[in-house]
């Protein structure tokens, strides 16, 4: 069974990360796109099918709107939406200026617990829960498929390095576990860095 650990003076849960001090920009951008959608579907280690989405559907405002069939109750598809970093940092922003709890909404890292050190988000005063894709998605993916560990009805924006993990966690998170809001930050941390220089690439 996995702990969530979590700290008042961090901003980080399971591991605990440092914290950056440096300014905050902001950045405006608008991309416009139509390409269509395919689905597939692959079994992970454990046999559990895993729904993928292997192209884009609409891209406005900085974001993409992936369709997955069966992700809601009454037949409704749940939806997943890629949005740059640029927007991201804005509709984040957003839910903190209007609830500075951070309850409204879930951030999640799924990067590895060396790279959150090695560059993270914590300066903004977000809450992030870390949940590393890659050497612990067996220890938290049935906590978070049976709502345990987190909400499935909040907003939830996903970060990784470059934005290829993150979209799988997205991706598992519509299709197998129900979550109704979901949106993968494109180009991750790493592209981050070129709205805020003080976030450092690695």
């Amino acid at each position: 069974m996995s702990i969530l650990i979590r700290s008042s003076t961090v901003g980080f849960c399971r591991p605990i990360a440092a914290l950056l001090s440096a300014s905050v920009r902001t950045h405006n951008s608008v991309i416009v796109r139509t390409t269509t959608v395919r689905q597939t579907s692959r079994p992970n280690r454990s046999g559990t099918t895993l729904a993928l989405l292997s192209a884009s559907s609409f891209r406005s405002g900085g974001s993409t709107r992936l369709w997955a069939s069966g992700g809601t109750e009454g037949g409704d598809p749940a939806a997943m939406e890629e949005v740059n970093v640029a927007l991201a940092k804005e509709m984040v922003a957003s839910h903190y200026s209007a609830d500075p709890s951070g309850e409204s909404v879930q951030l999640l890292d799924v990067r590895e617990p060396r790279e959150i050190q090695a560059a993270n988000l914590g300066k903004y005063g977000w809450r992030w829960t870390a949940l590393p894709l890659n050497s612990q998605f067996e220890e938290w993916r049935e906590e978070v498929a049976d709502g345990e560990l987190l909400d499935k009805d909040k907003p939830t924006f996903i970060l990784c390095h470059a934005g290829m993990r993150s979209r799988f966690v997205g991706q598992y998170l519509t299709q197998n576990c129900g979550f109704r809001e979901v949106y993968n930050i494109t180009g991750g941390i790493d592209a981050w860095s070129s709205i805020d220089p003080e976030i450092p690439r690695y």
